[in-house]
């Protein structure tokens, strides 16, 4: 009898180890505990906010938080490390950088099935569009911060010194940057303290060109429908771009010796990429105006600058897509994570703006646009007051890609990817600077591309939407 009976203790001993197994993401009260790796400040108050979020929770879902603020490099390199090593973590931050590169080492979860039984409110806030242009091979992988759902290119220039030399009205009626010649030939004559213009490497003429970038150099036209994929540094639009900036180098508009690292308010005006309110957002020093020049356009690349995904080792998916549902429908559990506690670490001026408090112990304020939907945060006394509504006009009126959801795979191309962005880091800046001769530069340039193996990758993304449209092109 003693015998069966230490049997039945082994047993039940055995069973309960077993069974305290599956419990390794729970906590002491039995509650899932979500680990959420984003990129951000460690903050003093950190644990009190948690604190408060697991309160607010109670009763309303059977989860707790757990933050972990990393910085840029340690986004990457951390969810790597775990990714590969299956350790346990629940959402990371994401972006067109390596999302791709997650989902092809299976690391993240496919979340459309998720979306459907419990993301309604994440489905309602991003709409069809945002996500379809966020898929790969037709599955989400990771949910859009609901935010500016495009681009468009324009230029910031200083509005005293336009009020000073009586060229206001002038340059708030430009149509593209041809039409600035005029306007800079009198800030060069009448405010020689000022270069007149910049274009930096990335919002230069070349980036204005109608083209949707796929994949380095590989690119569409805009708005096209042929599926025909280019290399846009091959075409004759690219070579047009780099002579405009070259001819404007020749007229003494942009900076001699070509170099980008001047502080802005060296310059009157500058080539950006926009949206809605960000002259307000760069007027800290001077006081900035924008001129739009480029229609607004959702491009894949757009769903993707700032994503959440769950990871493949999360130990309870459904929980965490509900909470992060929560985050996105839920503002007073949103404003808790990104703001903190009100009294502590802000004060409210009215229902929907706030008061930062200085040195308060928390405030992920400089990366808001990280955490779910920027329309259910609180604006800062800093903010345009009509921010959101300005944000919600500009996804009204933006032009979807007809090639939303195509995101290829060119990881079997890595040589040639890596050799042809090293010709980029060679030639990139030169054509921004217009210090050379645009032919002879873009010539080279071209030259080298090719011996990069750049045709290779044009044709590897020309084959994979050639078998994507046959089955997602509507």
């Amino acid at each position: 009898m003693k015998r069966i009976f230490a049997m039945l203790m082994v047993c039940t001993l055995v069973i309960g180890l077993l069974g305290g197994c599956g419990d390794s993401g729970k906590t002491a009260g039995g509650k899932y505990e979500i680990d959420w790796y984003y990129v951000g400040e460690q903050f003093a108050d950190e644990k009190a906010v948690e604190e408060a979020v697991n309160a607010y929770l109670e009763g309303k879902l059977d989860v707790t938080l757990n933050l972990h603020p990393l910085d840029w490099s340690g986004i990457t390199e951390k969810i790597n490390v775990m990714a590969g090593g299956g350790e346990k973590f629940d959402i990371t931050y994401t972006s067109i950088t390596n999302y791709n590169a997650l989902a092809s080492k299976n690391a993240l979860m496919p979340l459309n099935d998720l979306l459907d039984k419990y993301g309604q409110g994440i489905k309602d806030a991003l709409g069809e569009h945002f996500l379809e242009g966020s898929k790969l091979n037709g599955t989400n992988y990771a949910l859009p911060v609901n935010k500016e759902h495009g681009h468009h290119y324009g230029i910031l220039y200083q509005v005293d010194v336009a009020e000073k030399l009586g060229i206001t009205e002038q340059i708030d009626n430009i149509k593209s940057l041809d039409d600035l010649d005029p306007i800079l030939d009198i800030v060069k004559e009448k405010a020689p303290e000022l270069v007149p213009f910049r274009s930096p490497k990335g919002c230069d003429d070349t980036y204005m060109l109608d083209f949707e970038h796929i994949a380095y150099p590989a690119a569409f036209y805009a708005d096209s429908t042929d599926g025909k994929v280019v290399n846009y540094v091959d075409t004759p639009e690219f070579m047009e771009a780099a002579k405009k900036i070259h001819a404007r180098f020749e007229k003494g508009y942009l900076l001699p010796g070509g170099t980008q690292t001047q502080a802005t308010e060296t310059f009157f005006a500058y080539s950006y990429l926009l949206k809605p309110g960000l002259d307000k957002e760069q007027s800290t020093k001077l006081d900035w105006k924008q001129v739009d020049l480029t229609p607004p356009r959702m491009q894949s690349s757009d769903t993707m600058g700032a994503m959440l995904a769950i990871s493949k080792t999360s130990e309870n998916p459904e929980l965490v897509m509900q909470f992060l549902n929560m985050c996105y429908t839920d503002s007073n559990l949103l404003n808790l994570i990104v703001y903190g506690i009100e009294g502590k670490h802000y004060t409210k001026i009215d229902d929907n703006t706030i008061k930062l408090i200085e040195n308060s112990g928390y405030g992920n304020v400089s990366m808001r646009w990280e955490f779910c939907d920027i329309f259910k945060q609180y604006l800062t006394e800093k903010d345009d007051p009509a921010r959101n509504e300005q944000f919600a006009e500009y996804n009204k009126i933006m032009t979807p890609s007809n090639y939303l959801g195509f995101n290829p795979d060119i990881s079997s191309l890595s040589t040639q990817v890596g050799a042809c962005a090293n010709v980029r880091a060679e030639f990139e800046q030169q054509i921004a600077d217009g210090n050379s001769d645009a032919e002879e530069l873009v010539t080279k340039y071209r030259e080298k591309l090719k011996l990069a193996g750049a045709e290779d990758i044009v044709k590897e993304v020309q084959r994979q939407y050639d078998e994507w449209a046959k089955t997602n092109k509507k």
